[in-house]
């Protein structure tokens, strides 16, 4: 999935609590690294989102079709911090300039997940 960037794997993957080994440098300035292959799926999502460039809407719309949405916004919920930080930069990524997936969130329950992390002691993640 990860050479091919192959959307509907990382979604199919974004329920997964495999471990996975860890990462010799940190992948985020703040969020923790992934310790599952769900995990590490959403980030590939918030990488994909956010280094597309002039495809961007393209991309953005393709992971929300996909049906990426309802278990990123399931990860907030997660008692793992890792999987709670990496959904949540995921999906700053997917809502940036796209009413389409602000409002997919929204419809997901994401408003109220997100909501839950206002009071984060981590400034970045309040900021996302």
């Amino acid at each position: 999935a990860f050479e091919e960037n192959n959307i509907k794997t990382f979604v199919r993957l974004l329920s997964s609590t495999q471990p996975i080994a860890d990462f010799e440098e940190s992948l985020h300035p703040w969020a923790e690294d992934p310790k599952t292959l769900g995990t590490l799926a959403a980030t590939q999502l918030a990488i994909m989102s956010s280094s597309a460039g002039t495809d961007a809407t393209k991309v953005k719309d393709d992971i929300r079709k996909a049906g990426a949405i309802p278990p990123l916004v399931n990860l907030l919920e997660s008692r793992e911090k890792d999987r709670r930080q990496c959904a949540i930069v995921a999906l700053a990524e997917l809502t940036r300039c796209s009413a389409e997936n602000s409002k997919a969130v929204g419809s997901a329950g994401g408003i109220g997940a997100l909501m839950k992390h206002k009071d984060s002691p981590i400034p970045e993640a309040r900021d996302e």
